[in-house]
């Protein structure tokens, strides 16, 4: 449950694996990170982690919430990289998937160019994931579409 400024409660429900990191961004701002399992085409064996961000910006002088928004994962990527867990890390799947969530082209274009892996094209595929340069610019295009 977080109050705001003017006196109102939102509750905030995070379903998460393996709990939430929080990052303090100065006085105004907290990231929360966490990662949802999507099950995809394939059911739990080959399971996937998402990443998420969830950003609570704060009045600077009182402290108190003004907002909760969900955050840019591109933005302060490090930060993911830092909280990394044996089997909680970035990958291509889940950066794709939360790309899509997003409606977040760049950060489609970071999955393939960091994460891209060939020896996981079989999984890629099972997932119905975008497998080469071609397949990607058409989930940019169809992401940027009325924008």
């Amino acid at each position: 449950i977080l109050p705001y400024a003017d006196t109102t409660y939102q509750m905030l429900e995070i379903d998460n694996k393996d709990g939430l990191a929080f990052n303090e961004v100065g006085k105004a701002k907290t990231e929360i990170w966490y990662y949802v399992q999507e099950w995809g085409y394939t059911g739990t064996a080959h399971s996937y982690f998402v990443p998420r961000k969830q950003v609570i910006l704060f009045d600077s002088i009182t402290g108190k919430i003004l907002d909760v928004e969900r955050g840019d994962l591109l933005q302060n990527m490090s930060y993911m990289d830092s909280i990394a867990s044996e089997f909680l890390s970035p990958n291509y799947l889940g950066l794709v998937k939360a790309a899509i969530m997003d409606s977040n082209p760049a950060l489609l274009e970071y999955a393939y160019s960091k994460y891209f892996d060939d020896e996981d094209i079989e999984w890629y595929k099972m997932q119905k994931a975008p497998i080469d340069r071609s397949e990607i610019e058409l989930l940019i295009d169809s992401l940027t579409m009325g924008n």
